[in-house]
C-alpha cells in the first residue's frame, strides 16, 4: 500500500499511539516543573532536595529495558495497560503529600518505572507493525504527541494550580493521564495484527534474544552511534540557557533561540520522518545526526550575531527532533519484528546512558575549571564519529534483519483469527 492507504487503514493504531505517548511518562517533562515553587514553599523543600529526583530517574532506565522486552512478549496493548492503570493513581499520590520529601521521591521512582510502559519503545510497536511506505512519517507523527499534549496541557495545569492549588493541579494530571491512555487502549487494535515476521513469542526465552542482537554487526554499529550522538543531550536539554549566556551570547536572546530550538526539534521530527520514507535510511540518520556538529562548533567557539547562533540552535534541533524517529526506524529496519521493542528498549536505555555520561563529563569540567566551549568541542568531535558510524548499517553485510527463532508455535495474525 501506498501513503494514503496505510493512513487510511492504519488510523486507528496512531492515533492510539499518540494518545498513549502524550498521555505518559512524556507529560512528566512537560508538567513536573510547574509544581517545585508550590511544593518549596508549602515544605520547605530546597533546590538541592529536587535535584536528587534525577538519580532516582534511572528507574525509567531500567523500566524501559523490560517494557520493551515485554511488548514483545505480551503485546504493547497489555504491557501499555500498566502504565495507563498505574501512571494517575501515582498522580493522584502527589496530591497527598505532606511534608515528607523521601514520599516525592518514592512517588516519583513510581513514576519512572510504572511511565515506563507508555514510551514510544513500547507504543511504536503498533505503529511499526502496520505502516511500511509510510513509516518514518508515521513514527513522527504518534512520537509527535508528547509535544503536543504538552504545549496543551502546562499552560491549563498552570492554571489550575494558581486557581485551585497544587493539589488539584495533581489531580488534573492524573485526570488527563488517565483519559488520554483510557483513550489509547480503546482504540489500539487488539490482537497480534499484520506484520513482517509478525509472531508473538509467548514462550520465547530470553537468553537467544539477546546472544543474537549481541553477536549482530548492526548492534555495535547502531548502539556506537547513539552513544556517541547523545554526549550533549543532558546539557541541552537542562542546561541550555546558562550555556548560551556562559558562551558570550546576550541573556536577552536567550528565550528566541531556546523557541528557535523548539521550532528545530519540531522540524527535525517531521522531515526526517518524510526523509526516512525516500532515502536509505543509513544516509538519512547520519546526515540529522551530523548537524549538531556544526551546531556544537559554531556555539564552542563563539558564534558572532544572533543569526548565526540561531542557526546553530536549530541544526542542533533538528537532530534532537529527528533521533526519536531515527531510532525506532533503525531498529525496525535492522531487527525481526518479533525482537522489535527489546532491541529498542536497549537503545533508549543506551541514549539515557550516553546522556547521563555527558553530563558527568560537564560537571567534571567545570568543576576543574574548564568550561562550556571545551565541553562543546568535545561533544561537536563525538557526535562526528558517531554520525559517520550510521554510514556502517548501509553495508551489505547488514542488509538482513536480525532473527531469532521461536521457542514456541507462532500464534495466528489477527486477520487469521478473525
Amino acid at each position: 500500500m501506498g501513503y494514503r492507504q496505510e493512513f487510511a487503514s492504519g488510523w486507528r493504531p496512531l492515533l492510539g499511539a499518540a494518545m498513549g505517548i502524550g498521555g505518559g511518562i512524556a507529560l512528566t517533562f512537560y508538567v513536573s516543573s510547574l509544581f517545585l515553587p508550590h511544593l518549596s514553599r508549602a515544605f520547605g523543600w530546597t533546590e538541592a532536595q529536587f535535584a536528587l529526583v534525577g538519580v532516582v530517574a534511572l528507574a525509567a532506565t531500567a523500566g524501559v529495558i523490560l517494557s520493551g522486552w515485554a511488548a514483545d512478549r505480551f503485546g504493547a496493548r497489555r504491557v501499555a495497560l500498566v502504565g495507563i492503570i498505574g501512571m494517575p493513581l501515582v498522580w493522584l499520590g502527589f496530591s497527598q503529600l505532606q511534608g515528607n520529601i523521601v514520599h516525592y521521591y518514592v512517588l516519583f521512582t513510581l513514576l519512572m518505572a510504572l511511565g515506563a510502559t507508555t514510551t514510544s519503545v513500547v507504543y511504536s510497536r503498533v505503529v511499526v507493525q502496520r505502516f511500511y511506505a509510510a513509516r518514518g512519517f508515521a513514527l513522527a507523527v504518534a512520537i509527535a504527541g508528547a509535544p503536543a499534549v504538552g504545549a496543551i496541557a502546562a499552560p491549563a495545569v498552570s492554571a489550575v494550580i494558581e486557581a485551585e492549588g497544587w493539589r488539584m493541579g495533581y489531580v488534573a494530571v492524573a485526570a488527563l493521564s488517565a483519559l488520554l491512555g483510557l483513550g489509547a487502549f480503546l482504540v489500539l487494535p487488539r490482537g497480534a495484527g499484520e506484520g513482517v515476521n509478525a509472531i508473538t513469542p509467548t514462550l520465547m526465552s530470553p537468553r537467544p534474544v539477546y546472544a543474537a542482537i549481541v553477536r549482530a554487526p548492526q548492534t555495535w554499529a547502531l548502539f556506537g552511534a547513539m552513544l556517541a550522538c547523545n554526549l550533549p543531550a543532558l546539557m541541552i536539554s537542562l542546561q541550555l540557557k546558562p550555556m548560551l549566556v556562559a558562551t558570550g551570547h546576550a541573556a536577552e536572546w536567550a528565550a528566541s533561540l531556546v523557541s528557535i530550538y523548539a521550532v528545530g526539534v519540531m522540524a527535525g521530527r517531521f522531515g526526517c520522518g518524510l526523509a526516512l520514507d525516500r532515502w536509505p535510511a543509513h544516509r538519512v540518520a547520519a546526515a540529522a545526526m551530523l548537524l549538531p556538529a556544526f551546531g556544537l562548533l559554531a556555539l564552542a567557539l563563539g558564534a558572532p550575531g544572533f543569526a548565526l547562533a540561531a542557526v546553530a540552535l536549530a541544526l542542533i534541533g533538528v537532530s534532537q527532533g529527528a533521533e526519536g524517529d531515527i531510532a525506532a526506524y533503525l531498529v525496525a529496519r535492522h531487527y525481526a519484528f518479533a525482537i522489535y521493542g527489546t532491541v529498542f528498549g536497549l537503545v533508549t536505555a543506551a541514549i539515557g546512558l550516553s546522556a547521563a555520561l555527558g553530563g558527568g563529563v560537564l560537571s567534571l569540567i567545570l568543576a576543574n575549571g574548564g568550561g562550556y566551549p571545551t565541553f562543546l568541542m568535545i561533544c561537536a568531535a563525538s557526535v562526528t564519529g558517531g554520525a559517520m558510524l550510521f554510514l556502517l548499517l548501509g553495508r551489505r553485510a547488514y542488509a538482513d534483519p536480525v532473527t531469532v527463532e521461536p521457542q514456541a508455535t507462532p500464534l495466528p495474525t489477527a486477520s487469521a483469527q478473525a
